[in-house]
């Protein structure tokens, strides 16, 4: 089944009238699509790091204005995610966050395959597809049963969360996993789990 979120945004509208503008004005026709290609310009996140987000869906409050500017994004994968990490729970994790962008060579974990799934976010379990990856590479899961988990911890099923873990631990330790170690991964999963 498809299923749509419809947001009413009137910064839609805006920049609807300022294209509008610019065409009556100047004779430059610019479609909405032409804007996108905007998305991974250097000029666009110049602005973002000077705190220029006013009317940006997402960037425009206060505190999000001033992480960004100590964010200094330069890609939209790192405006993605501070968006996700500026939230209640995540939080505590942007000094973090921030320290490992600038040290990435310091950045350590817990077992080398991690790397490749979490090197985009500095270590830093941020997406609720990061878990479904490392639990296919460290537990053996399977695409459904890592969506199964997914979900889980998404919607913060304790039941199943139980559940996973004694699959997640045990799969993990069947596959060579040091136990202590599978059992503070799996910890971490969880711990994001709550604010997933």
């Amino acid at each position: 089944m498809l299923k749509l979120d419809i947001l009413g945004l009137r910064t839609l509208t805006v920049i609807d009238e300022t294209l509008n503008l610019v065409r009556k004005n100047y004779g430059v026709n610019i479609s909405h699509f032409d804007l996108l290609d905007k998305i991974h310009d250097k000029t666009s996140f110049d602005m973002i790091c000077k705190g220029w987000t006013q009317g940006i869906f997402q960037l425009e409050g206060q505190g999000m204005t001033q992480f960004m500017r100590e964010l200094k994004p330069q890609s939209f994968s790192e405006v993605s995610d501070g968006v996700s990490l500026y939230r209640p729970g995540p939080l505590e994790f942007i000094p973090i966050y921030l320290k490992n962008r600038i040290n990435q060579d310091q950045v350590s974990y817990l077992d080398p395959r991690l790397e490749k799934h979490l090197k985009d976010t500095y270590g830093i379990i941020t997406y609720q597809e990061q878990c479904m990856l490392i639990a296919i590479e460290l537990a053996n899961y399977s695409e459904p049963d890592s969506d199964d988990f997914r979900r889980a911890i998404g919607k913060k099923k304790e039941k199943e969360i139980k559940k996973h873990k004694e699959l997640f631990i045990n799969g993990a330790t069947e596959a060579g996993l040091d136990e202590n170690i599978a059992k503070e991964i799996f910890s971490q999963m969880e711990n994001f789990g709550k604010y997933a």
